[in-house]
């Protein structure tokens, strides 16, 4: 009888032994429906080749008592996939483990990381074209030692050597330590704030102006303006510059610094002959000297121009010894000389004789454009006389003026 008949008899004279002495009640909860699930397949074609049970070691039972353990639960597709290629004929080529050292288990440790992982195709190609045989390292080298020997490529040795040479020179010796420092400080912030406009400022230091510095009159210079200084800037000039970026200073255009130009302490020189800046209102003064001879009779003195003048006062002096020839002088103005400023009685020669004896009208006379002041002589001879005229006036419309 074959082995595994027996131990089916033996189960089944166990069988009878039990439902003899515990009853059918206890065979039915001993056997279940998993069991009965065994037996239902008894006559599987599988079960039918019956191994050889003596091999079946502690070991091995062992390992089926632990069929259900949780590691084996994950053996999945893949994993099974690799069991399935355990004889795979490269699996059974062993590498000598001796050589796998530290660094080698550490690749190994690392083969999944991300910066591996981004090896491209491109890139691949790349570390491929390391061993390429014409543009490959071993190409590149055999050309750099082509390179070895006396003569240069491409144009004279000895003469680029020597060229090469001066101007390394020339570089080495003008590399101080000093420029060296202007190198390490070149990522310096305020170097990196250098405008366009700021540098046109830097080229403005020339040879000339450091020899200026070198000089070292620079201190003798603040010295003198810390003497003059206190003495000219007043509470008042201090007050102008605290108040230089007023409003309204910034609005003095070119047209304005030009009538600014044309002040003389509130007195507008008469002798300008900017006409837009002789405003209406504003004082002006005209002088004129006479040398005509001392019976000469009429002569022009001022012509009223552009625009209509106020007449205000007529100063009439000696520069000197008047000639005996000269009886007298008068002064008059507009059309026929309707106007008296000085007459003949108290421009008498008398009153005039020597040198800044002078005569006066105060008063107020109005000429339109075009009209004139003239000074008659009265004399006995041709001798010339040296008289001065001061007018002072002021423009009624902008831009009457005396000329």
């Amino acid at each position: 009888m074959p082995d595994w008949l027996a131990i089916l008899k033996a189960y089944v004279d166990t069988l009878e032994t039990i439902v003899g002495t515990e009853g059918g009640v206890a065979l039915a909860n001993k056997l279940t429906a998993i069991r009965a699930g065994y037996l239902d397949n008894i006559n599987n074609a599988q079960l039918l080749v019956v191994p050889n049970l003596s091999t079946l070691s502690a070991a091995r039972i062992g390992y089926l008592d632990n069929i259900n353990q949780a590691g084996l639960l994950q053996i999945t597709a893949a994993r099974a996939g690799y069991l399935d290629n355990i004889n795979n004929v490269q699996l059974l080529v062993v590498p000598n483990l001796s050589t796998l050292s530290a660094a080698r288990i550490g690749y190994l440790d690392n083969i999944n990381n991300a910066q591996l992982l981004n090896i491209s195709a491109a890139r691949l190609g790349y570390i491929d074209l390391l061993a390429d045989a014409v543009n490959g390292l071993a190409a590149i080298k055999a050309e750099v030692e082509g390179l070895a020997g006396a003569a240069m490529r491409g144009t004279d040795g000895a003469a680029l050597a020597a060229s090469w040479t001066a101007a390394l020179a020339t570089a080495l010796g003008n590399y101080t330590a000093l420029r060296a420092g202007y190198l390490d400080n070149i990522n310096q912030a305020g170097l990196l704030q250098v405008t366009a406009a700021r540098a046109a400022l830097l080229d403005q230091i020339t040879a000339a102006r450091l020899a200026e510095l070198d000089a070292a009159n620079l201190p003798a210079d603040v010295d003198t303006l810390l003497v003059r200084l206190p003495a000219v800037l007043s509470a008042a000039r201090i007050g102008y510059l605290d108040n230089i970026n007023n409003a309204q200073l910034l609005n003095i255009t070119a047209a304005r610094l030009g009538y600014i130009d044309t002040l003389n302490t509130g007195v507008l020189i008469g002798s300008r002959t900017a006409a837009a800046s002789r405003l209406a209102g504003i004082t002006q003064i005209f002088t004129k000297n006479n040398t005509s001879a001392a019976n000469a009779g009429d002569v022009v003195v001022a012509t009223i121009t552009t625009q209509p003048c106020f007449i205000k006062r007529i100063v009439l002096r000696s520069n000197g010894a008047t000639t005996a020839e000269l009886t007298n002088a008068a002064i008059y103005g507009g059309a026929g000389k309707v106007v008296t400023f000085i007459d003949s009685t108290t421009g008498i020669r008398a009153n005039i004789a020597a040198a800044d004896q002078q005569v006066a009208w105060v008063g107020a006379a109005t000429f339109a454009a075009t009209k004139t002041i003239v000074i008659t002589l009265t004399g006995t001879g041709a001798t010339a006389v040296n008289l001065q005229i001061d007018i002072e006036f002021e423009a009624i419309v902008d831009g009457g003026y005396l000329v």
